[in-house]
């Protein structure tokens, strides 16, 4: 059976991909901050699903292989800027249970939609560090599930659930810190 006849990859592509571009443009902006590398690396990520189209084997995960793309995309090329990227915490699994993080979401998410300060709240979460906010961009803003993080980002679920409950921690006090700032003006 070999390959996609070219008219089929066109109209699948138009159909499932191209729909996630904005998507794929926010995840990526989202680690970037920078519009004109976002584009670059978008437009990357785009390309290497042209070429990698028959590998999608299920089109309802398109989304998520674009993503997985995308994250591959901006890693290689912050790799190939040599950037020296330092953690803040050691990588360590979390043994609590879920309801504990879940518990923390909601106090998190509380305190930000109470003051109904979205605004801030982004502000907020482009000061937490990379790998704790993509994990939190991905949970919250795409709405993923931690098995989906995980296949994405291509890590294990707990690391997953590590990141996501230490971003939420670090996202609160950056969101406090603005929300101060901002009342001390």
């Amino acid at each position: 059976r070999g390959t996609m006849r070219e008219g089929k990859k066109r109209k699948l592509f138009e159909a499932v991909i191209e729909p996630c571009y904005e998507n794929v443009y926010r995840f990526i902006l989202s680690q970037t901050k920078d519009q004109e590398l976002t584009q670059d690396l978008t437009q990357n990520t785009f390309e290497k699903a042209w070429l990698k189209l028959e590998q999608l084997r299920d089109t309802e995960a398109a989304l998520s292989w674009l993503l997985s793309i995308a994250n591959s995309e901006k890693n290689l090329y912050f790799r190939a800027q040599n950037r020296d990227k330092r953690s803040l915490f050691k990588e360590t699994p979390y043994d609590g249970t879920e309801l504990e993080l879940i518990d923390l979401e909601c106090n998190v998410l509380d305190e930000i939609l109470l003051n109904e300060s979205k605004m801030e709240a982004i502000k907020a979460l482009y000061q937490v560090e990379e790998k704790y906010r993509e994990v939190v961009w991905l949970r919250i803003i795409e709405e993923m599930e931690y098995d989906e993080i995980a296949e994405t980002l291509d890590m294990k679920e707990g690391t997953v659930r590590t990141r996501y409950r230490r971003g939420l921690i670090c996202l609160r006090e950056e969101y406090a810190e603005v929300i101060g700032g901002e009342n001390r003006e």
